[in-house]
């Protein structure tokens, strides 16, 4: 799953992608937002489940992401967007080079 931008407006929303029982899946370069109106304290925005699952998740906007269930992530760098936020993190300059 690639270059989504997930947006909430309805009451109990609860997940914004949601990765079951999958291998080899790849989620990255999402945006996933929520008004505070219509989130729950249980929203997560990104949840990977179940023992067979195996994800890579990679520069996606979010709020949360819930491991349920022995699933298992690789998982890089991820911004968390603030409410209607979608500005980036600042980012951390490193090289790998001397």
């Amino acid at each position: 799953m690639r270059n989504n931008v997930i947006w909430n407006a309805i009451d109990w929303y609860d997940t914004g992608i949601g990765i079951v029982n999958t291998r080899g899946a790849v989620v990255v370069h999402n945006t996933v937002v929520s008004d505070a109106d219509h989130t729950n304290r249980f929203f997560s925005s990104l949840d990977y489940r179940f023992p067979l699952t195996r994800v890579e998740i990679q520069n996606n906007l979010v709020r949360r992401i819930t491991r349920r269930g022995d699933a298992r992530a690789v998982c890089w760098p991820i911004s968390k967007t603030r409410q209607s936020d979608f500005s980036l993190m600042p980012l951390r300059r490193t090289s790998i080079l001397p």
